[in-house]
């Protein structure tokens, strides 16, 4: 369209805003509250501009454009206005512009240089606040603070945690927290996005001293003076900016490593205007990860145990004598085990190693049994056990389905997706026992008994099947096996259902009818159903689901895992992850064995010596097979440091320990979601005699005089470690066309239509509650380990997985406890039909109303839960 701006006639697209065809052009409008990442607000008024027909002075950023539109950006009647809305915001700002972290960064500096001031700037009158601590991560000077509201706003509208919002506070709008609770109790990620956008240094984040100790010491006479030196000296340091692909967990995220002078990594952002995570991170990537590399007890050197003891040794010395003890073994009593942490390069090298040196089948990948057994679910149905489709397909989705999945816990990323399809129109069903993460701006929150998934699901396709929500095509072609179906199905009416998980049945009524009109269906699913005892049919009942809606393998529709660490997609699609993990094809195409326990092998003693390959920075993925490491007679750990399996082991495990180069030391390649490799650039070197997998295997495999090995020892290019993952390119399945679906997957019919099969799932009976609520006994008793794996998660900020008491305590949500009258720390008396204890009430708000939450110890000290079905059971609370 055309229309005019400062006098000249000029062309814009349709749909910018003022501001967005200004920027266009080479036009400046001043701005504070502005940000690309976030929807217009308006608020600062700083890029008011004059407009034909419109009255006052219209925000730019917020005005779109209009065929014919005459815009003036800089009349005295602007400028003017503008000014006074800089000297507002000026009157109460401090003016230590020289000791602040973002002087020379500031936004309102670069602001008051284009605006320029023609009024008094003389110095505050009223005395500053001390800084509020936000963890160990960043700080809240609000002082400083310009109340743009870029924090408030992405806090709401990218990240959908709601932590910080606009108080009134002496007659002024001030940004804090929900009834000035701590961080921590608001819901906050800590995961920086505020302190991203925040324009000025009202949010700065705590800073490593750079190797400056000295200087930092000179200068403690005098505390303003010591930040006035401390932040010069840091902006006279070099500095440089290396760009790769975080390796915490699955989503691929890309970020931006500033590096001081030869101190390493000081500060970690995501990258802007990248696809995969779009400016936005985790706490883990954000600020926790240039911790796990520096942490001290990474292992330097190689140890090898002497006399109950270790001592450091040469590589030489370390990899011969792991070469003699490996020869000295029969192949089926060797195994090789990883994490998920492994490049593709590395779990290429380890299965070769495997194969061709070791001569076994016994290796693969550690990782909880749930896990695995979904994935092998999943692997069955769509030909992956990655899911299908990615998560940039989720704004197409007309519906979104969570079950179990609190995102800031196992993947961050898919929340700020979530979020944004939220806010698009997508509508939102979680299924969650607790009131967390995107349950929070879910449009249904089906708050459910731990455990009781797939009653839910076959509840929700009970629903379906008498409304007949059914897709056409899948009524004509499975007309038979769609009301086979239904009569399996005709105990699970609403109000069985309801007794059975605790939903209501009006919450079940209106999520069915949200997932029947819509035309494209996703389904994610987290950490609580991988927990659970069922989570092989609730995977299976989450498909059944798809395939009667006519969503499996449509674009637009997402069926993802969302936990793992770094590379266990990798792992998965290279077959090495299963709880019973299985010999792969050798390479002549057949099995060398049949399926084989290698955990069972270990525990049985028909294992006795384990290479151990690790990269154990933030956890330890060896925790679950902690106990059975002690009986191999020979264990190699190499690891970044020594795993807490390891180190809390009685008598001491491993015979010999190899340091490791982390992924971002070493580089390769991670298969993220949507099964698109993305390639990890090295950042920074190695400590001390660090090496990586591919080094150590082919060392060995030297030493062990195997033939055929010598090329592993070879770089890998990125179009050759696309090959490490079987069945998997980034151009044929991956994020460009949606991720991998069955119809890629399945021949084509002589019609042209895919020839999918039918599931075949059919639920259990779901049997009555044992143990129902009702009128004398109105509370649902839930353990408070069965509620963890809902919230918590490898990825939340320490700070932020304090979602539980002590043991003691008796945790209920606010309505309960002052509707009985009582208040926090109140003693109260629990009754059940089994038995009776005294406890302290605890009000947690993410506890559903009606239900209590006590810890597993204290419930089976008066109550056997043999005898309970369903994960819950009823009670009473009377104050004592």
């Amino acid at each position: 369209m055309t229309f005019w701006i400062d006098g000249r006639q000029v062309r814009a697209k349709s749909g910018l805003t003022v501001m967005e065809a200004a920027d266009e052009l080479g036009v400046v409008i001043p701005r504070l509250c502005f940000h690309p990442a976030l929807r217009p607000s308006g608020s600062c008024r700083l890029c008011a501009v004059e407009i034909d027909d419109f009255r006052g002075l219209p925000a730019a950023c917020s005005t779109p454009v209009e065929p014919g539109m005459r815009v003036r950006t800089a009349t005295a009647r602007v400028l003017d206005f503008r000014r006074e809305m800089l000297r507002v915001i000026l009157q109460d700002h401090p003016r230590e512009c020289l000791g602040c972290p973002r002087n020379g960064t500031c936004e309102l500096q670069r602001l008051v240089e284009t605006v320029g001031i023609d009024f008094p700037y003389s110095p505050e009158e009223f005395g500053r606040h001390r800084a509020e601590q936000a963890g160990r991560y960043f700080e809240r000077d609000y002082d400083l603070c310009v109340r743009c509201g870029r924090c408030v706003r992405v806090c709401h509208e990218v990240r959908g945690a709601k932590a910080i919002v606009f108080r009134e506070k002496h007659g002024r709008q001030e940004v804090g927290t929900p009834f000035d609770r701590p961080l921590a109790e608001t819901g906050c990620q800590f995961c920086g996005a505020c302190v991203d956008v925040c324009p000025v240094g009202a949010l700065r984040e705590k800073l490593p001293p750079d190797g400056s100790g000295g200087l930092q010491e000179m200068s403690q006479g005098c505390g303003e003076l010591s930040s006035i030196v401390m932040a010069l000296y840091r902006k006279e340091l070099p500095r440089s900016v290396k760009t790769s692909v975080c390796p915490v967990c699955s989503a691929g995220c890309s970020m931006e490593f500033e590096m001081a002078g030869g101190d390493g990594i000081i500060r970690v952002r995501p990258s802007v205007g990248e696809a995969s995570n779009r400016g936005q991170a985790c706490v883990q990537g954000r600020f926790l990860l240039k911790e796990y590399l520096g942490r001290s007890d990474r292992l330097l050197m190689p140890m090898i145990r002497e006399n109950g003891s270790f001592r450091e040794t040469g590589w030489d010395a370390a990899l011969d004598f792991i070469a003699d003890r490996f020869l000295s073994y029969r192949p089926e009593e060797t195994a090789v085990l990883t994490d998920g942490r492994c490049t593709n390069e590395e779990l290429r090298s380890l299965r070769e190693f495997s194969r061709m040196v070791l001569r076994t089948d016994a290796f693969g990948c550690v990782c909880p049994p749930g896990h695995a057994a979904a994935s092998e679910i999943l692997r069955e149905t769509t030909g992956t056990p990655g899911g299908m489709g990615c998560l940039q397909e989720l704004e197409r989705s007309d519906c979104i389905l969570l079950l179990g999945l609190n995102p800031p816990a196992s993947w961050p990323i898919a929340g700020t997706r979530l979020r944004e399809a939220a806010l698009g129109g997508t509508k939102l069903v979680a299924a969650n026992p607790c009131k967390v993460g995107a349950a929070r701006f879910a449009d249904v929150h089906l708050q459910h008994y731990p455990g009781t998934e797939t009653i839910l699901v076959s509840g929700l396709i009970r629903l379906l099947l008498d409304r007949n929500e059914v897709h056409p095509d899948i009524a004509g072609r499975w007309e038979t096996e769609l009301k086979a179906l239904g009569e399996h199905l005709s105990s699970f009416h609403p109000g069985e259902v309801s007794r059975i998980t605790g939903v209501s049945p009006e919450d079940l009524v209106e999520a069915a009818c949200l997932i029947g009109r819509s035309e494209t269906l996703s389904v994610l699913y987290g950490l609580g159903v991988a927990a659970s005892p069922r989570v092989a049919e609730t995977v299976r009942a989450m498909l059944a689901l798809l395939q009667i809606k006519g969503n499996l393998g449509k674009p637009g529709c997402v069926v993802a895992p969302l936990y793992g660490n770094g590379n266990l997609l990798g792992a998965w699609e290279a077959g090495m992850a299963s709880g019973h993990l299985s010999g792969l094809p050798a390479q002549g195409g057949a099995y060398r064995s049949g399926p084989f326990d290698v955990l069972a092998a270990i525990d049985s003693g028909k294992i006795r010596a384990l290479y151990l390959a690790c990269e154990s920075l933030e956890g330890d993925a060896l925790d679950s097979i902690g106990p059975l490491l002690g009986k191999a007679e020979f264990v190699v750990v190499h690891d970044v440091a020594i795993p807490r399996a390891i180190s809390r082991a009685q008598g001491g495990v491993g015979d010999v320990y190899l340091p490791m180069a982390a992924a971002l030391e070493k580089g390769g390649s991670y298969l993220a979601g949507g099964r698109k490799v993305r390639r990890i650039e090295p950042v920074v070197a190695p400590p001390g005699e660090a090496r990586s997998v591919v080094w150590v295997v082919t060392e060995l495999a030297r030493r062990m005089h195997a033939r055929g090995f010598d090329s592993m020892d070879s770089p890998v290019s990125a179009d050759e470690s696309k090959s490490c993952v079987p069945a998997c390119t980034a151009e044929s399945q991956g994020c460009d066309r949606g991720g991998p679906r069955p119809t890629d997957l399945c021949p084509a019919e002589p019609g042209g239509e895919p020839a999918q099969r039918w599931i075949g799932w059919k639920p259990d009976d779901p049997g009555t509650p044992e143990d129902p609520r009702d009128a004398e006994y109105p509370f649902a008793v839930i353990v408070k380990e069965a509620l963890r794996p809902y919230c918590l998660g490898p990825l939340l900020a320490r700070e932020s997985a304090a979602f539980f008491g002590s043991d003691e305590e008796l945790e209920m949500n606010p309505a309960d406890v002052f509707g009985m009258g009582m208040s926090a720390g109140d003693a109260a008396r629990v009754v059940t039909r089994h038995g009776e204890w005294e406890g302290r009430i605890r009000i947690n708000d993410l506890i559903p109303v009606k239900t209590l939450a006590v810890s597993g110890s204290i419930v089976r000290l008066h109550v056997d839960l043999r005898d309970i079905a369903g994960g819950a059971f009823a009670a009473r609370v009377v104050k004592r």
